[in-house]
């Protein structure tokens, strides 16, 4: 999640607003600018419930 990859941006320290916004409607948060402009990303509504989860994992420190 801290480095780029090809088809995305790095995603690590992303909100929790940016998250559900993303997985589950395929927007961005109001006032986000996004690091790209691709729309790759599908819906992945099948994750909210791991939200906090998800959240955690791509937020943690990999030192």
């Amino acid at each position: 999640p801290q480095k780029p990859g090809s088809i995305g941006p790095q995603i690590y320290g992303s909100s929790k607003e940016l998250l559900s916004n993303k997985i589950n409607l395929g927007k961005y948060p109001k006032n986000y600018k996004p690091k790209r402009s691709t729309k790759i990303m599908p819906l992945l509504p099948h994750l909210n419930q791991q939200l906090s989860n998800l959240h955690a994992f791509l937020n943690a420190r990999s030192d």
